[in-house]
């Protein structure tokens, strides 16, 4: 499925809109924050070479207890895309970033996913991540030919 979300999104590209856009959509690649290192290493294998993502919560750090740095919010509110996934922290947290910014998507991973309980680590289970893995594909597609078709209309045409 993931395979053939990326083959759609491919032959979105004509003739017209890799010469218009040519250096701008070979050198942008989606700015994207997740929660977590898990999330972190999903979202780079799904995205590839179409994106840069970092993780808030990091080595050594608990998500139990994390705040936001200054370095953190800035890198927030340059992003594009940022990736839920259900912990803690998100209830207070989310508010605030949704607020910083207008070209930032937030994308909850758990889309279609019923929870059991309130534990968050959704990723553990192959069928879960599954899911997981069609949201996060489906974002990253949805996003890169939004920023595509606002390239063309942009560039000047030949």
């Amino acid at each position: 499925m993931i395979g053939f979300a990326f083959f759609l999104f491919n032959s979105f590209s004509d003739d017209e809109s890799q010469r218009l856009t040519a250096n701008s959509a070979k050198e942008h690649k989606l700015n994207i924050v997740a929660n977590i290192l898990p999330q972190e290493y999903f979202v780079d294998r799904i995205g590839g070479d179409r994106v840069q993502v970092q993780a808030l919560v990091t080595l050594g750090s608990s998500p139990a207890t994390y705040k936001p740095t200054l370095r953190q919010m800035a890198a927030l509110s340059e992003a594009e895309l940022f990736f839920r996934i259900g912990v803690m922290f998100e209830n207070a947290f989310i508010p605030k970033i949704d607020s910083m910014t207008k070209q930032l998507h937030i994308v909850d991973t758990r889309k279609g996913i019923t929870m059991k309980g309130s534990d968050p680590h959704i990723w553990l289970s192959p069928r879960l991540f599954k899911l997981q893995a069609r949201t996060i594909a489906e974002a990253i597609i949805k996003k890169t030919l939004r920023a595509k078709l606002t390239m063309r209309k942009i560039s000047p045409s030949d």
